[in-house]
């Protein structure tokens, strides 16, 4: 099954001015650029949008119109002077867009705007789905291995309110025969993926929400585990004795064991950032377990 990505809501909801998608005319096709709101604004939106007439609509035309910039004066450019786009590709709805290292100076909430401005202009056209934006061939820190969709990012507020992270957990079933999903909405102070994780994992000490007769809830929050690092694509857990104990207990069958391993990898394996997880115990691999684990969706 193909991952789906987190959701990640930052800061109250943007609202978009002067509706948004193109419109054909006679003399062309009006389209959305979006920037993001001058302080000035009072509405609470965090990204508007100005209305640009353009004779033919496609990725470099658009990319053009994002770069300039905003004749409205409500509007602010984000992206940095001298930002160019080096390059793109669009593969089966994924817009690879590699921009220029003045890009690479922006951080926090100001590349998360410019990343969206990004990513609801372009994202008009039908063909592009989602956006991956690298500086120079290479991932910013801040973002990992996201990709972008236009519906993954609510902006409200400023800086200092909290993330929303939408996702799924999976949880073991009673009976043994694999792992059920819900999809759960959480808070947590930072868009790092490590704190998108370890968020997962305190939720997971949680009861599902729903089916709960027929679902385990395995962790109880007694033990620790805590995400201790995300590199290359592989999230690093270190658990305490009492976190693997209420894994390992006595009575569990091989199965039921592995199902709680695997509700712990699929479940952090729905953020972007993360395909693989390790375990260890004391700084230590886990005797009998796997170095690292891939999400696995059934069994």
């Amino acid at each position: 099954m193909r991952r789906i990505s987190a959701l990640l809501a930052v800061l109250l909801l943007f609202t978009l001015s002067t509706g948004c998608g193109s419109t054909q005319t006679e003399t062309g096709t009006t389209v959305q650029i979006y920037y993001a709101a001058s302080s000035d604004v009072q509405s609470g939106a965090a990204i508007l949008s100005e209305s640009v007439q353009l004779a033919e609509v496609s990725i470099p035309a658009l990319l053009e119109c994002q770069l300039r910039q905003p004749m409205d004066a409500e509007l602010v450019q984000t992206i940095p002077d001298g930002t160019t786009v080096r390059s793109w590709e669009l593969s089966n709805g994924l817009l690879q867009l590699d921009l220029s290292e003045e890009f690479g100076q922006l951080s926090g909430v100001t590349l998360i705007r410019a990343e969206y401005c990004i990513v609801l202009t372009v994202t008009q056209l039908d063909e592009v789905k989602r956006v991956a934006i690298t500086v120079n061939g290479k991932r910013l820190p801040e973002n990992g291995t996201r990709t972008l969709g236009a519906n993954d990012a609510v902006f409200k507020g400023e800086t200092d309110d909290p993330v929303t992270l939408g996702t799924k957990l999976y949880y073991p079933r009673l009976d043994g025969s694999g792992l059920e999903p819900q999809f759960r909405q959480m808070e947590l102070a930072s868009l790092a993926v490590k704190d998108q994780a370890n968020a997962i994992l305190r939720e997971l000490a949680l009861a599902p929400e729903e089916h709960a007769d027929t679902l385990e809830c395995f962790l109880s929050g007694a033990g620790t585990i805590n995400a201790v690092s995300v590199e290359s694509g592989v999230c690093t857990l270190e658990l305490d004795r009492s976190a693997l104990e209420e894994i390992c207990t006595p009575d569990a069958s091989e199965q039921q064991i592995r199902l709680r391993i695997y509700a712990i990898v699929d479940s952090l394996s729905e953020l972007d950032g993360i395909d693989e997880v390790s375990f260890l115990l004391d700084g230590e691999p886990i005797e009998g377990w796997q170095s690292v684990y891939s999400v696995r969706y059934e069994f």
